[in-house]
């Protein structure tokens, strides 16, 4: 299991559902731009519909456990659920108060969240790596007029683990150029104007 992955399975989660309208895993100021090219839509002819499921690349509490057996990494994902408020794709008018506009992202985050649980172990059992799960409980954030005052958000936190196999990696420090030194030095390798080692 990686990024990509985690990615992949919730943009197919998106695709199969009967709601959402479209997936981007990127930045937070990509909810405002007018078109994003890709496989929902490839020639940027139409742009963001929504309700939008968006990924921001995780990067709060990111941390891997390595052991000679194994390597668990534990990730903090954030899911951002949107929908617009008070108008449709179309630009027509939509008649839902805010508090049913919530009430609907919140079926759609329960559904995709679920889902995800069991597809990425799934996922995960097929590569032969262990899926530790969900840990702990889901953080949900409501938010009315994200980004701007015509969308609304539901965002949800929550924390990843699962476990893949040890690297494979064996540095055979013998195929390094006679004049490299061999690890470790005080110096900076990469500081050319220093050829000895310190002191």
């Amino acid at each position: 299991m990686d990024l990509v992955k985690i990615s992949n399975i919730l943009n197919a989660l998106v695709q199969l559902h009967p709601t959402l309208k479209y997936y981007h895993c990127g930045i937070h100021s990509k909810v405002n731009q007018s078109g994003i090219p890709n496989n929902f839509d490839p020639l940027n002819s139409v742009g963001v519909q929504y309700p939008f499921l968006l990924f921001p690349y995780p990067v709060i509490d990111a941390a891997k456990e390595l052991t000679t057996q194994k390597q668990t990494n534990n990730l903090t994902l954030e899911l951002d659920f949107y929908d617009t408020m008070f108008y449709n794709n179309d630009s027509t008018n939509n008649t839902r108060t805010e508090l049913e506009i919530m009430r609907d992202l919140d079926v759609i985050a329960n559904d995709i969240l679920t889902a995800f649980q069991t597809a990425a172990k799934v996922e995960v059992s097929a590569n032969k790596c262990n899926w530790l799960g969900i840990q702990g409980p889901i953080k949900y954030e409501y938010i009315p007029f994200a980004h701007n005052n015509r969308l609304a958000c539901i965002r949800c936190i929550f924390a990843v683990a699962f476990s893949v196999p040890c690297s494979t990696f064996t540095p055979n420090f013998s195929l390094l150029p006679v004049d490299t030194p061999v690890p470790v030095l005080d110096y900076d390798y990469e500081d050319l104007a220093h050829k000895t080692d310190s002191p």
